[in-house]
């Protein structure tokens, strides 16, 4: 390989990890919430994908911000689709959300300050014992 070649590839693995994560990340809550809690969680999502855009816009990494800028995008451009897709997957619904939420436990209310700091852990900005469990 010649070093364009890597150059190239580690640009095309950020794309696939920042624009199909967004992406992937926002269909899937767009898709299966029960409509009172899309209201609630969709929004605070896109949100934070916002400032972690703004954040490496910010601190140079404008390719990776700009996946993800993409990733919302793509949404917003196939909403017809991903509604008629949401519509399938909602009347074959067997579990709700509250049951989901609470007695399998899977999605628990963190505080921003949390998520941030596991972010920072994430990239080694922080020492382990900043991490708030």
């Amino acid at each position: 390989f010649s070093a364009s070649a890597k150059i190239l590839s580690k640009q095309k693995n950020i794309y696939n990890i920042r624009f199909h994560g967004t992406k992937n990340y926002i269909m899937t809550l767009l898709k299966n919430l029960e409509l009172k809690n899309l209201f609630l969680i969709l929004p605070k999502h896109i949100f934070g994908w916002f400032l972690l855009s703004s954040y490496l816009f910010f601190t140079g990494s404008f390719f990776s911000g700009l996946c993800i800028l993409r990733g919302i995008a793509w949404n917003l451009l196939n909403i017809n689709r991903l509604l008629n897709k949401r519509a399938e997957i909602q009347k074959t619904r067997a579990v709700s959300d509250t049951k989901l939420f609470k007695e399998y436990k899977l999605m628990h209310k963190r505080s921003l300050s949390y998520k941030v700091k596991q972010y920072f852990h994430s990239i080694k900005c922080l020492p382990p014992e900043n991490v708030i469990k």
